[in-house]
């Protein structure tokens, strides 16, 4: 009788500190979500035929660095840019192939704040 107590003990125990660890992560996946809300960034189209549009809906004004990489992780466009928090602007990738590529957009702290597949398409 007294391992029968001990084991559902034991498995009251595991159970609560489950829930917390569950808990844990879902608030941190919520702080996560927040932030990844608050910066936001979107190149459209994600299939193009030369240009494509950059969108932002910043917290603040900031600088962020566009990356763009091809199939072979090779860097094909590396620039910097201080923008505003709602700007949008035209970025001209006619000089690429086509091709499947990586977009990142990240802030003055490396922090990625887009990261997305495009595809440039011939014209």
């Amino acid at each position: 009788m007294k391992k029968y107590y001990l084991l559902l003990l034991s498995f009251a125990l595991t159970t609560v500190a489950y829930s917390q660890t569950t808990t844990s992560k879902g608030n941190n996946a919520a702080t996560a979500k927040e932030s990844v809300q608050k910066a936001k960034v979107l190149i459209s189209p994600p299939v193009f035929y030369g240009t494509v549009s950059v969108l932002f809906d910043l917290d603040k004004d900031t600088d962020i660095k566009i990356i763009i990489r091809d199939r072979k992780n090779k860097v094909v466009y590396n620039e910097a840019y201080s923008v505003s928090k709602n700007q949008s602007f035209k970025l001209d990738l006619s000089a690429l192939p086509a091709g499947k590529y990586t977009a990142v957009v990240s802030d003055a702290d490396n922090n990625v704040i887009y990261n997305s597949q495009i595809e440039r398409k011939n014209d």
